[in-house]
């Protein structure tokens, strides 16, 4: 059981949000970081974030996680932006982390994180 666990759902949008259900469901504590945070369930304990900008990246000094999920998606499809989001924006925080009871932490990546847009 995830009873007394702390979960950080990172870029919590469609995978993170039914995630999210499954692990309030079976106890955990979870908190979900998207640009837009109203767009959350009120189940879940909002965060407004964005990958990009360091000085937005507080929470996640300030609150220590037992398991971290990264789900991040690009706001716009660019080569630039793929480079900005998954890896100058996991590196942000990777450098804001709270590691002190940290388990855990799992990446899910897109499946289209090339520059074709022709399904090849």
């Amino acid at each position: 059981m995830l009873s007394a666990k702390r979960v950080a759902l990172i870029g919590c949008g469609d995978i993170g949000g039914r995630l999210a259900k499954l692990l309030v469901d079976q106890g955990a504590e979870v908190h979900g970081f998207r640009r837009n945070a109203e767009a959350l369930p009120d189940f879940i304990h909002a965060h407004s974030l964005d990958v990009q900008d360091v000085s937005r990246l507080q929470a996640l000094t300030d609150i220590a996680f037992d398991y971290v999920v990264i789900t991040l998606t690009p706001d716009r499809f660019s080569e630039g932006t793929y480079q900005q989001t998954y890896v100058q924006g996991l590196a942000n925080i990777l450098a804001c982390l709270n590691r002190s009871r940290l388990q855990r932490l799992f990446w899910a990546s897109s499946t289209s994180v090339y520059a074709q847009n022709d399904d090849s």
